[in-house]
């Protein structure tokens, strides 16, 4: 124990300094996202261009400044126009002949695979105004913020479920940068108001990617993949969606992309195991996507990760997935199969995301499941043992109280390796990584390097003798 005091004694004077510096804003991420029909900023004037939004523009908050801005404490002016539905100044477009409809899913088809070397998999959403969750071990959450709250203000935050199949859930980024944690999008909400079709008091954040890069939002080389609402009746409200698919001459359960300003097949719903393996379009709706593209820009399941949900109300819901033969629901995270297969596979189920399923729940509040309405995937900074996006002296304290522990601890304890210990391997990625913020690292000072090493060294050798 003395040793260790003394190692960690020895890492704070050396790393001090860098931390007067600070690490800046612990969600230092630049999101894009879109909002629905119904939403009450919808035609508002954009905080970049002062041009009207609509409901299949993509995005940004408007703190940093166009094309692409960052979360910040509210309160926040509205979103600006990082890539519009239509030609503008933003640039191209996404080449819809008729804008002005539901973009209800949205990737650059950057995402991070999940499965890729040790490191978790932080699964990040959305979900609609009647989400209600199930109470989990790490509110704030959808059930202390959606329907169950009541606080009816869930539908424009973005939360995050930290190692899948844990069942717990957590506010990531407020709506309004005015709620349980201080990092907003420029959307409007309204505490304790329940949802009342057709009145319009809040936003609902309908398509989401985390840590955009302004030149992936450019239209110019890189490819944005979206789908857009099938046009159905929601038997909730009774009110029927704008139908921005088939306007378009799509289905609702296809992936579309645009680039530079030209609208293309990407993914046809048959290929997602959707519209009856594609002979009945516009029966399912695709309403979130997560996508890693090989690069070809061709859709081929043996060699492209997508995953996905559906809305409410879509044919396949129901129907027993091929992975683990369970009846689909809106909540759960799907996965197109490769080969012929009569149904999509459940990749993460809803109850493992901490939202409520009709077939472990009977539903929430409303009598339907939670509905997922945008979705992205991201892994942390390497050193990064609990995930506010800087890698600092929390994350090395972390790492020290716990090396050569004989039980394996895995990330949050310090092991980004995976082996199962806690060791120089795990020190060194730490001390590569230090005070990174986002996926901005900048070098680490020389001085600092070495006295990371020497803590290391000395823990080495404090473990051999």
């Amino acid at each position: 124990m003395k040793m260790r005091k003394t190692v960690l004694a020895l890492l704070v004077i050396g790393l001090i300094g860098s931390a007067a510096g600070g690490a800046g804003n612990p969600f230092f991420t630049s999101p894009t996202f879109s909002f629905d029909w119904q939403s009450f900023q919808m035609f508002t004037p954009d905080s970049y261009w002062m041009l009207p939004m609509i409901s299949d523009d993509i995005l940004s908050p408007a703190m940093g400044g166009p094309p692409i801005g960052f979360p910040f404490p509210g309160p926040l002016p509205p979103p600006g126009i990082a890539q519009g539905a239509a030609p503008g100044p933003w640039g191209p477009g996404l080449g819809l002949p008729m804008p002005g409809a539901d973009l209800d899913a949205l990737s650059y088809g950057t995402d991070q695979f999940p499965m890729q070397g040790q490191r978790p998999d932080i699964w990040h959403f959305s979900v609609d105004r009647y989400a209600a969750g199930v109470p989990t071990m790490t509110p704030p959450d959808v059930f202390t913020e959606g329907a169950w709250g009541p606080a009816f203000e869930a539908a424009a935050d973005v939360f995050k479920n930290w190692f899948p199949m844990s069942g717990n859930n957590t506010v990531y980024m407020d709506g309004d940068g005015m709620g349980p944690v201080p990092w907003g999008l420029g959307l409007v909400e309204s505490p304790g108001i329940a949802p009342v079709p057709g009145q319009t008091t809040d936003d609902n954040l309908d398509a989401l990617n985390i840590d955009t890069l302004p030149h992936e939002v450019s239209g110019v080389a890189v490819p944005i993949y979206f789908s857009m609402d099938s046009g159905f009746v929601d038997p909730l409200t009774g009110l029927a969606d704008p139908g921005g698919a088939p306007v378009q001459g799509f289905s609702g359960a296809d992936i579309m992309m645009a680039q530079n300003g030209v609208l293309s097949m990407y993914a046809p719903a048959g290929a997602l195991q959707l519209d009856g393996l594609g002979q009945f379009p516009n029966t399912d709706d695709v309403d979130a996507l997560v996508l890693l593209e090989d690069g070809d820009g061709i859709f081929n399941p043996n060699f492209d990760f997508l995953c996905f949900s559906v809305r409410r109300r879509s044919a396949i819901i129901g129907t027993p997935d091929i992975i683990l033969g369970l009846p689909i629901e809106e909540g759960d995270i799907l996965l197109a199969m490769p080969g012929p297969a009569p149904a999509p596979g459940i990749l993460i189920q809803a109850e493992a995301l901490g939202l409520t399923t009709m077939r472990t729940h009977g539903g929430g509040v409303f009598p339907f499941a939670d509905e997922l309405d945008a979705l992205d995937v991201r892994m942390p900074i390497l050193g990064d043992t609990n995930d506010d996006g800087v890698i600092d002296i929390v994350d090395l304290t972390a790492l020290a109280a716990n090396w050569f522990n004989p039980a394996p601890p895995w990330w949050t304890s310090g092991d980004f390796d995976g082996n199962g210990v806690i060791d120089i391997v795990d020190l060194t990625a730490l001390a590569a990584n230090w005070f990174t913020v986002g996926s901005a690292p900048p070098v680490p000072e020389p001085t600092t390097l070495a006295l990371l090493a020497l803590g290391g060294l000395s823990l080495l050798r404090r473990r051999r003798f």
